[in-house]
């Protein structure tokens, strides 16, 4: 495999592509990580497989559940008890507003 190296620029777009801002240390560290990981990548890639059948044994079928009709009072009785607001169920605030 050919050596891939990370350039400021790639760093950049990560950067842009995240919607994050590095430090230069940090970018410094994602640099060493990425080509770590594409060291390990190609190790794996290198690792001679023949003569290996592959280690898959796909079921034959899904296993389904039975289709069993169900009544809709219930989920109606249940929305019924709630507390609405504008034709939508009022729940706790979990994001507050700045």
């Amino acid at each position: 495999m050919k050596k891939i190296e990370f350039t400021d620029d790639f760093i950049k777009h990560l950067e842009w592509l995240a919607r994050i801002e590095l430090e230069d240390s940090e970018k410094k560290r994602l640099k060493e990580e990425l080509a770590l990981l594409l060291r390990y990548i190609d190790d794996v890639l290198s690792i001679d497989v023949e003569g290996y059948s592959p280690y898959i044994y796909p079921k034959p079928s899904m296993e389904l559940r039975e289709d069993i009709p169900v009544s809709d009072e219930d989920a109606y009785s249940y929305l019924s008890r709630l507390a609405l607001e504008e034709g939508f169920v009022k729940g706790p605030v979990v994001i507050k507003k700045k």
